[in-house]
């Protein structure tokens, strides 16, 4: 489907290095399961944000879960507030219990809810849920933190090396 996935404007090399050598099956993927991270990225750093073939500029896409573009917007507003006070040491459980920037504090920055990315080089691939979050943080030019599920790993370099090898033994 055209237009499917969206790019980050940042690191946009190698999304496409990711995309062609992922449909040449020249990737493979890696969990990190338990020991997933968490790290704070420029959310124009996510790329591959599924928009199921819908275009992010219309009402059709923003439309979700009951909320609109501009309720996504107004929650990613508060990135850098919620930022600031935990870098000033209070506690997330007490920012989310802010009427104006709980919900931020709980979308973004709770481990249970925030984007979960897989990583490959030094750029990110949205995984699941947050699409409409890492859209709107991008909108913003906010950093944002998340979850580092896995890892895609470029495997191209030792496929070429391994038909080098059998074309090197029929000599």
């Amino acid at each position: 489907m055209a237009n499917r996935y969206t790019r980050g404007t940042v690191n946009t090399d190698q999304y496409e290095d990711y995309e062609a050598k992922s449909e040449a099956v020249q990737v493979s993927y890696q969990s990190y399961g338990e020991d997933a991270q968490i790290t704070t990225v420029d959310a124009n750093n996510i790329h591959g944000v599924d928009t199921f073939g819908v275009d992010v500029q219309s009402d059709e896409f923003w439309n979700h879960h009951g909320n609109t573009h501009e309720d996504y917007s107004e929650l990613a507003s508060h990135i850098p507030e919620v930022q600031e006070r935990l870098d000033n040491g209070e506690e997330l459980s007490s920012i989310q219990r802010d009427p104006e920037i709980g919900a931020t504090a709980t979308q973004y920055f709770d481990e249970s809810h925030m984007p979960r990315v897989a990583q490959y080089g030094d750029t990110y691939i949205a995984q699941d849920d947050g699409r409409h979050r890492i859209l709107a943080a991008q909108e913003q030019g906010h950093d944002i933190p998340v979850k580092v599920v896995g890892e895609f790993q470029d495997n191209s370099q030792s496929i070429d090396a391994g038909q080098s090898q059998d074309e090197g033994i029929g000599c």
